[in-house]
């Protein structure tokens, strides 16, 4: 009966069948589980939820679920214990800190939105167009702070495309260049950034000309968007190639427009320099210009009533390299850069979910987080007796369903797949490396950076474990299925007997 009653998760090599166990002996699993309620994120959460109740026993009243975008799950929202509050966290780590002993496993699960620092990475296509974008203000590092960039290591995306990804391109543009918002068959629009100019014809303006250092941004819809919306939409009767010559308005391939598609520019906007830029700098007031009227874009952080130049566009890519944050006149100073956790109307900054991680000082910890930005927090969270698993690295967004779904398959249907060494548990390390051999592929899907860490020195690695020291912790813990109850577990091999729940994996 007690094999039947245990969750049988190994620390140190020692399950609950040894007679060393620390504590009570008896093994419970602790959780946290932090979700949206869309069709993205809540059936990974469910299936989760339920896979840890019927296949390893753990009791649904120690397994918070917690809602972070406010609404109701279209399904099995019995087992949701509210909305993702300070209070609720607070309460949910408070029991838990509570009731946790040496040998028990608490699980921390994010599958929800973050914030941070999309960096510049150019050989990970799918951040091409949004590198240089803060979600979180950039702050410089005081004592105790995250050293994170040195400021002369800081992008500010400024003029890039939105729309679909295209393999191997760079979506930004400088001044004086189109650049486009485009995807495929569906929308099209160009846009052109410049600080002087002559003589440029504009739908309904005329001739227009400027020599101010403040920007203006010139937008364009093709001929075949006859309600100017940036859309095709058929059904109204428009067109993808208005002019029937079989060239598309712009080719992704080559970056060339058919300027027969065009037509005359549509729109202007006069001294836009604080304006609609795709760029963020989360809360820090900034103003872009063209301070030697040289087509080349500079920026004035915190601008007083004399514009100064903080950073410049040198190479014209339509991206800042680097800017004084402080305005001490030097790129020199470390910047921190928190990265956060949505929840209900609110976020939580790296340095809040450590605090609340750290009540917990008793078991092991398992941190499972699938937010952008989400390696950002190994460096808060990585401790003794703890793993971390990442759907990103600190400077990526990440996506949805991708790595959870993986881990429900490692845990659930493809158990024995995923029990690599065929000992009856599948190991957190078995199951990370389960995770990036088998990412979800097509489209961008080779490019979620996967992120561990589990020996405590701040730094995750990514690919297949061991690896820089990390793996042996995560090789010892892990979960094994428990056997049936009324079954004798003298003849019935963990995570053999009878049939696994099969989760409800979304395709």
């Amino acid at each position: 009966m007690f094999a039947a009653a245990c969750i049988a998760w190994i620390l140190g090599g020692v399950d609950c069948h040894g007679a060393d166990i620390a504590a009570d002996g008896n093994q419970r699993i602790h959780g946290i589980l932090i979700s949206g309620s869309g069709s993205q994120h809540w059936p990974q959460t469910r299936d989760f939820h339920d896979l840890l109740v019927n296949d390893y026993a753990a009791d649904p009243a120690d397994l918070h679920v917690l809602i972070a975008d406010g609404k109701e799950p279209d399904t099995s929202a019995e087992i949701v214990d509210g909305m993702a509050t300070r209070e609720t966290l607070g309460a949910a780590f408070a029991k838990i800190a509570a009731e946790i002993d040496e040998d028990d496993l608490f699980l921390f699960y994010v599958e929800w939105h973050g914030k941070g620092y999309v960096g510049r990475i150019p050989e990970i296509k799918r951040n091409a167009a949004y590198h240089g974008f803060f979600g979180s203000p950039p702050l410089i590092a005081g004592e105790g702070d995250e050293k994170d960039f040195k400021e002369s290591e800081l992008n500010l995306s400024l003029f890039c495309a939105a729309g679909g990804l295209l393999t191997g391109r760079d979506f930004h543009y400088g001044m004086g260049e189109w650049g486009v918002a485009y995807y495929p068959r569906s929308k099209m629009v160009r846009y052109r950034v410049m600080s002087h100019f002559g003589d440029v014809q504009v739908a309904g303006m005329g001739k227009l000309s400027d020599s101010d250092v403040l920007l203006e941004r010139f937008t364009d819809y093709t001929l075949g968007d006859h309600n100017k919306n940036g859309r095709i939409e058929k059904d109204l009767g428009e067109v993808w190639d208005p002019d029937g010559d079989g060239k598309p308005p712009w080719d992704p391939e080559t970056g060339e427009f058919d300027e027969d598609d065009w037509g005359e520019i549509d729109k202007f906007e006069d001294d836009c320099s604080s304006g609609a830029w795709h760029s963020k700098l989360g809360g820090v007031k900034f103003t872009v210009w063209d301070a030697g009227l040289d087509n080349r874009a500079d920026i004035d952080i915190n601008p007083g009533e004399q514009l100064e130049v903080d950073g410049t566009d040198t190479d014209n890519d339509g991206c800042i390299d680097g800017f004084d944050l402080n305005d001490d006149g030097d790129m020199d100073d470390w910047v921190s850069v928190h990265e956060t956790i949505q929840i209900h109307r609110d976020e939580l900054i790296d340095d809040e979910v450590r605090d609340y991680a750290d009540t917990i000082t008793k078991g092991t910890k398992v941190f499972l987080i699938n937010s952008c930005f989400g390696g950002g927090f190994v460096n808060d969270l990585s401790s003794d007796n703890t793993i971390i698993l990442c759907g990103s690295p600190e400077e990526c967004s990440a996506s949805a369903q991708v790595m959870p779904k993986k881990l429900i398959e490692a845990f659930g249907e493809k158990f024995d797949q995923a029990d690599a060494d065929g000992d009856g548990m599948v190991s957190f390390l078995e199951a990370f490396n389960y995770v990036c051999v088998r990412r979800q592929s097509g489209s961008g899907g080779g490019f979620y950076r996967f992120q561990y860490d589990d020996n405590g020195d701040g730094i995750s690695q990514e690919g297949l474990l061991p690896k820089g020291g990390d793996g042996t912790l995560g090789s010892r813990v892990g979960l094994r299925k428990t056997a049936k109850a009324g079954t004798d577990p003298d003849t019935e091999r963990d995570g053999q007997g009878g049939s696994p729940t099969e989760p409800n994996v979304q395709n």
